[in-house]
């Protein structure tokens, strides 16, 4: 591929995976950073003092899954223009 197309083939499909991950990424690290900020603001210094690892985990995973839906919903629109385009490129 390297000898017949050259170095920009290598490399041709960069732009859109950055189209589509950057938003992803960045919907889902702010979600989640945010929805754990909001569930944390609702408790009591003494509620926060008293949870064990097990709720703080559940605290975690549960804005985790929130963020995922969040950045899937969001990166979507890219995912499918990227799809597109790389359907498009085959052929």
């Amino acid at each position: 591929m390297l000898t017949t197309e050259g170095i920009g083939a290598m490399y041709a499909g960069f732009i859109p995976i950055l189209a589509k991950q950057i938003p992803y990424a960045i919907g889902q690290f702010t979600v989640n950073e945010r929805c754990t900020e909001a569930i944390y603001k609702q408790m009591s210094p003494e509620t926060k003092a008293n949870l064990g690892p097990v709720q703080n985990l559940s605290i975690t995973l549960g804005s985790g899954i929130v963020a995922g839906f969040a950045a899937a919903i969001l990166s979507h629109v890219n995912f499918i223009s990227f799809f597109n385009l790389q359907s498009f490129m085959l052929y």
